[in-house]
């Protein structure tokens, strides 16, 4: 999968010392809600043992020299609805790339997996992943007021959003 300046792949234990570095950030981890890894060996046991095993997990790789910038995911909630996760690494961020991804994404799981609706979410605080969500086209769903985050052990404030099909009229 492709998009004007990012291409999206499936991820394998290979990608783990170029993944860490952005695994490893303590920002990015937080507000995904897992720990961040302490080592490539942790990337490379996140890799062979969750996120390389699932079908529709996708490293976010630059075009112009190859980076890979983030991770962008697609988690089926029942039969004609997927869950967006994503992250891109710090150095990369308030450059429309995530917007890329999302859009492409979308596109994806509309046209393609024969979606309907689109969920995505972000945590109290997290500004960055509320106007990327916005200017996406998802709209305010619901809140979990306290939503548990086992990494943490902790509970958030979670904003549920959604995206629907377009119907061509």
């Amino acid at each position: 999968m492709q998009s004007a300046r990012l291409t999206y792949r499936n991820m394998c234990v290979q990608d783990a010392d170029e993944l860490f570095k952005l695994t490893n950030d303590y920002e990015t981890a937080y507000w995904c809600g897992w720990t961040r890894d302490l080592t490539v060996s942790d990337t490379r046991r996140r890799i062979a043992h969750d996120w390389g095993l699932r079908p529709y997990w996708f490293l976010v790789i630059r075009k112009c020299d190859g980076k890979i910038i983030g991770c962008i995911s697609l988690d089926e909630r029942k039969v004609d609805s997927y869950e967006i996760g994503y992250f891109l690494g710090k150095n990369y961020r308030g450059k429309g790339y995530m917007m890329e991804a999302i859009d492409a994404v979308s596109s994806f799981a509309f046209d393609i997996l024969g979606a309907n609706i689109l969920w995505c979410g972000y945590f109290d605080g997290n500004e960055r992943s509320r106007i990327v969500q916005t200017k996406c086209g998802f709209i305010p769903h619901h809140v979990e007021p306290n939503a548990y985050v086992g990494a943490y052990n902790e509970t958030r404030k979670e904003f549920v959003t959604i995206k629907r099909r377009k119907e061509n009229i």
